[in-house]
């Protein structure tokens, strides 16, 4: 997930050399189960666990009557090494063995509290995992005990040996229950009281938000308002983009968006890619007749701060004057690149760099006195959406 050489607009170009040298950035130490864009700078890459091989825990983001928690555990066996005490190498594992190395409190054979005041281990990621599931398990009303059933039904076999050696014996029933049902979960015969929610919204609604109202635009010293407002696409110096990048010149603007396969991660998933081997670019039959472009043309899209070359896809799903590119392609790692390691060069797989990537489009902002890529103002995040472009036949 921790990739923005791929995800910033504009970041590569412009800090990618900083990153290679070692007089700017003395350590790099990356912790990740694959190679991508951003640690292949690394000095060293801590292997990680990926889905189905990790401990957690996640709420809902919304969207849900009842409240509730979901709770992973490692059911499939990380492929990576393991430490000297049997513990997959992992973000965990390191930031634990780091710790101790460190002399830091709370962690080692003392180092987490219970209610009743003693102190247990944190040496390995269960020991913090299982007892944040027993917390959960005792919240409010315990949870009940599994059965057999429970167990067998839901594989939980191998995950009773680190019950019985992590936790009190009357924890370990109701952690098996909650993990047998991976989480848990508010009854739905209490999302309701008579015609109204339980949890329903209780703040609020705001239309001014004070934080943001009561501070001051750093770049130009005036107040930021509080209220949704209406405004063209502003560079730092407050000009907005169209005065230092006209139409005339950067006719188009290119725009992403979340593809209903991929993610910024999943390229490596060959069933996926089989489905959608790459992005064509979304361009409108209007904005096509105008440049002489047919459907399934190789295109190049310039920026002020790159090009690309991909294949069009003419239509009326986008409006005119927009170029459409679907994210989660135009991969330059995440086995895009064959790495040699340890005199073993990896498999070259180009479908793994097919399609492009509309961060490649993103740019420095030109009136910034300190060399930084084109954020909005407020929130400070990359702008990826509306980049002025030009396209051509390629």
């Amino acid at each position: 997930m921790a990739n923005p050489i791929y995800g910033q607009a504009g970041l590569e170009a412009m800090i990618v050399d900083k990153l290679k040298d070692p007089k700017r950035l003395g350590l790099f130490v990356a912790v990740d189960g694959f190679i991508n864009e951003t640690n292949r700078y690394a000095d060293y890459i801590v292997p990680d666990s990926v889905m189905y091989e990790v401990w957690g825990f996640t709420g809902a983001w919304k969207g849900t009557l009842g409240r509730l928690t979901t709770a992973c555990w490692p059911v499939v066996e990380p492929r990576q090494q393991k430490t000297a005490e049997g513990e997959p190498v992992s973000m965990d594992s390191f930031f634990i063995a780091v710790a101790k190395r460190l002399g830091l409190a709370g962690f080692g054979d003392e180092a987490i509290p219970d209610a009743d005041g003693h102190l247990h281990p944190l040496n390995r990621a269960e020991d913090y995992y299982l007892r944040a599931a027993a917390n959960i398990a005792y919240m409010d009303e315990p949870l009940p005990e599994a059965d057999e059933s429970d167990i067998a039904h839901a594989g939980l076999a191998l995950l009773l040996p680190r019950l019985e050696r992590t936790l009190k014996e009357e924890e370990r029933g109701r952690v098996a229950y909650l993990y047998a049902r991976g989480g848990r979960f508010q009854d739905a015969s209490d999302h309701f009281r008579g015609e109204r929610l339980t949890n329903a919204w209780r703040r609020t609604l705001c239309v001014y938000n004070e934080v943001v109202g009561t501070s001051i635009d750093t770049m130009s010293g005036k107040p930021n308002r509080g209220v949704p407002g209406h405004s063209l696409p502003l560079l730092a110096n407050q000009q907005t983009m169209r005065e230092v990048f006209p139409e005339d010149e950067w006719p188009l603007l290119a725009f992403s968006f979340k593809s209903n396969l991929m993610n910024s991660y999943a390229i490596g998933n060959e069933r996926l890619r089989m489905i959608k081997p790459y992005n064509p670019v979304q361009m409108h039959r209007e904005d096509a007749e105008r440049y002489g472009i047919s459907h399934g043309d190789t295109i190049r899209i310039e920026s002020p701060g790159g090009s690309v070359v991909g294949l069009a896809l003419v239509s009326e799903s986008v409006m005119p004057g927009s170029l459409g590119i679907e994210h989660g392609y135009g991969h330059r790692d995440l086995g895009a690149t064959p790495h040699v390691i340890d005199g073993e060069s990896q498999p070259d797989m180009p479908w793994l760099r097919a399609g492009i990537n509309i961060n490649d489009l993103g740019f420095r902002d030109p009136t910034r006195n300190v060399d930084g890529t084109w954020l909005e103002p407020i929130s400070g995040a990359s702008v990826r959406q509306g980049l002025p472009v030009r396209v051509s036949r390629a």
